[in-house]
């Protein structure tokens, strides 16, 4: 029974053995005519290439005897691939070398550039057409690079000169509607907030343009005024200084954050005159008997002989198209604040009023967020329609 046993194993072990020797062999095999192919590929292509060489070199040596550096006329063939207008003999342009490995070297020239050609290869390697062509690929490349530069300066200088002819048009056009949002520009108090830090956006641009961008619509849809639209950056607004009699062109002038302003005795001048002329001012967005202090500092050089009063409940400012009872303050986008609102105003000799203080309250902020979901809507209707009553009173008054 053992005997048998190591017998039958005796002969797997020999299967197994002839089977890695089949495989073995199989694998010689295709190792064998693999490398005979690639000996017969190489045999094929380089051997000609070989026996042209040896030609070659034969017919070179035989035009050289001395290996020296001899002139050889070049041939028309070569003489029409050369590039250029070179109008020289063939054999006053370039001398010819021989190498060890078939090679034809052409030494430099007065043009100082060199062509190589390659005789194992059967053809002239144009290195001078090659530093032709890399140097025309560059200067393409420099050329679009250029361009697009170019085109990228163009449109930015395209850009500014647009940003600064709509800037110059709010500080400088003429009205071309019945009613412009004019928003009046100041220097910051030294002694305000803004004036001390002098940092970030002056106190007059507050909630610009915004504000105006959103209160247009509305005096659009909610009034028969010819109003000017103005847009999300603030064109078709005005932006006034009062150092120009441009102010006198507008006759209602919105002037925000007063809190922080100062006005010098020319600007209050030029603002007094505009005032007693029929134009109406109306002030905004200042909390504080802080503030109010700095308000009235400016405001006693515009008007040092007319006191502030409280408006009553009957004044036409409050009903002249909407009947606004409702004397609710017009909170910022801080919400609610302590603050006590008040409605006052400076009035004229007959009575007519000339400035409207919207004093702890901020309907600037009301005008600036109406598509702001977070914001309360009925106080955006709120002052809205204040915004509506002061207009259509001081176009009628």
């Amino acid at each position: 029974m053992l005997g048998r046993d190591l017998a039958r194993a005796a002969a797997r072990r020999n299967v197994v053995s002839r089977c890695a020797d089949s495989l073995a062999r199989a694998r010689d095999v295709r190792r064998g005519r693999r490398a005979s192919h690639r000996r017969a590929v190489r045999e094929r292509t380089l051997g000609g290439r070989d026996r042209r060489a040896v030609a070659l070199r034969a017919r070179a040596a035989a035009a050289l005897p001395d290996a020296g550096r001899r002139r050889r006329p070049r041939s028309g063939h070569d003489q029409e691939l050369r590039p250029g207008n070179d109008r020289r003999h063939p054999g006053e342009r370039n001398g010819l070398v021989v190498d060890d490995h078939g090679f034809e070297d052409l030494t430099p020239s007065r043009e100082g550039l060199a062509i190589r050609r390659c005789a194992i290869a059967g053809r002239h390697v144009r290195l001078r057409l090659r530093y032709a062509t890399s140097v025309s690929r560059r200067l393409r490349s420099a050329a679009v690079a250029g361009g697009a530069v170019a085109a990228v300066a163009c449109v930015a200088w395209l850009g500014i000169a647009s940003a600064q002819s709509r800037r110059a048009e709010r500080f400088d056009a003429a009205p071309t509607a019945e009613f412009h949002f004019a928003r009046l520009v100041y220097r910051d108090s030294p002694h305000s907030r803004r004036g001390y830090f002098r940092g970030g956006r002056p106190a007059w641009a507050t909630d610009y343009a915004d504000a105006e961008f959103h209160l247009m619509q509305g005096i659009g849809r909610l009034t028969r005024v010819d109003a000017a639209a103005v847009d999300i950056d603030g064109n078709g607004g005005r932006l006034i200084q009062l150092d120009d009699e441009r102010v006198f062109d507008y006759p209602w002038l919105y002037a925000v954050e007063v809190g922080q302003w100062h006005l010098d005795d020319d600007e209050a001048r030029l603002l007094r005159e505009y005032l007693d002329r029929g134009g109406f001012l109306m002030v905004d967005d200042f909390w504080g008997d802080y503030e109010w202090e700095i308000f009235v500092d400016s405001m006693r050089r515009v008007f040092p002989d007319r006191p502030i009063q409280e408006l009553g409940e009957d004044h036409d400012l409050l009903h002249v198209l909407y009947d606004l009872d409702q004397r609710t303050q017009i909170p910022g986008r801080g919400g609610q604040r302590a603050e006590t609102p008040h409605w006052r105003g400076i009035f004229d000799d007959n009575g007519r009023l000339m400035v409207a203080i919207n004093f702890n309250m901020d309907m600037g902020d009301a005008w600036e967020h109406a598509d702001d979901p977070w914001y309360p809507e009925p106080m955006t209707a709120l002052a809205y329609k204040f915004a509506v009553n002061y207009l259509i009173y001081s176009m009628t008054h």
